[in-house]
C-alpha cells in the first residue's frame, strides 16, 4: 500500500492533531510511494540491499534444505556475513528521529533529547509502521479516556473540555467534531484486544451519542452516523 493511501485509511478514524502531524513530514513523491520504500535518505541504498540479500539467502536457505539438508555452501556464508555487515553499519548511521508529543510530531535529531512526557522512535522512516502503531494506539487512549471521564453533569462540561485542552494542547470537541467516520473510530473499541476498551464499547459509543447531540443541535436526534443513541437523559448544560 501507499503511503498516502495509509495515511488516508487511518485518517477516516482519526482523533486529533497526530496523524495529520505525521502526514506534513512526507514530500509528495514519498506519499506515493509503497510504504515499505520509504527509508531515510542516509541508509536507503544499503537497506534496499539488505532486502535483497534477506530474500536471495531465504530463497537459497529453502532449496539447500530439499537438496542437502541445510548445509551452508561457500557462497551463502559469503552473502551472510555481507549481509551482517550491512545491518550493523546501518545500525549506526544517525538518522532523524520521530518525538511524539500530546499534540504533534517532530522530527529532530538522532541524538536530540526529549521531555519525560514524549516518546522518541529511531529511524522513524525506516520504522513506519511502529509509527503508526504508537500513534493509533495513543489517540485510542486520548478518546477513551475523554468519553469516559466525560461528568455525568452536563453542566460540568466546559470546564472539563477546558481541563483537557491545556492539558492535551488541542480542544478535544473540535477533534470529535473532525474525525471523518465517527462510526470507524468507535467500532475499534470493538474489535480491540484490550479487555478494557471491549467492555466499554457500548458506554463510549452513548457517550459520543450524547456528546453530539449537543453540539451539534441540543434540538436535533443524534446523528444518523452514531451507533448508539442511548437515553438522553440530561440537557446540554453549557455546551
Amino acid at each position: 500500500m501507499k503511503l498516502g493511501e495509509y495515511f488516508e485509511k487511518l485518517g477516516r478514524a482519526a482523533f486529533g492533531p497526530l496523524i495529520p502531524a505525521f502526514r506534513k513530514l512526507f514530500l509528495l513523491k514519498e506519499l506515493d510511494q509503497d510504504i515499505i520504500d520509504i527509508y531515510p535518505e542516509e541508509i536507503k541504498e544499503d537497506s534496499k540491499k539488505i532486502i535483497e540479500l534477506k530474500d536471495k539467502i531465504n530463497k537459497t536457505d529453502v532449496r539447500l534444505l530439499h537438496v542437502n539438508g541445510l548445509v551452508e555452501t561457500k557462497e551463502l556464508k559469503i552473502e551472510k556475513e555481507e549481509l551482517s555487515k550491512l545491518e550493523k553499519k546501518v545500525a549506526n548511521v544517525p538518522c532523524k528521529s520521530l518525538v511524539i508529543l500530546s499534540n504533534n510530531v517532530e522530527e529532530v535529531e538522532a541524538n536530540a533529547s526529549i521531555s519525560s512526557d514524549a516518546e522518541k522512535i529511531e529511524k522513524y522512516k525506516a520504522n513506519i509502521v511502529l509509527v503508526f502503531n504508537k500513534i493509533t494506539k495513543k489517540e485510542m487512549q486520548d478518546f477513551y479516556e475523554f468519553i469516559t471521564n466525560l461528568p455525568a453533569d452536563s453542566n460540568k462540561w466546559n470546564d472539563y473540555f477546558q481541563q483537557l485542552e491545556a492539558k492535551k494542547g488541542y480542544d478535544p470537541i473540535n477533534a470529535l467534531k473532525n474525525v471523518p467516520h465517527i462510526n470507524e473510530l468507535v467500532e475499534k473499541f470493538a474489535k480491540t484486544q484490550n479487555i478494557e476498551y471491549k467492555n466499554h464499547y457500548e458506554a463510549i459509543g452513548i457517550g459520543v451519542s450524547k456528546l453530539l447531540e449537543c453540539v451539534n443541535n441540543p434540538h436535533s436526534h443524534v446523528l444518523e452516523e452514531v451507533p448508539y443513541t442511548g437515553d438522553i437523559t440530561y440537557g446540554c448544560g453549557g455546551v
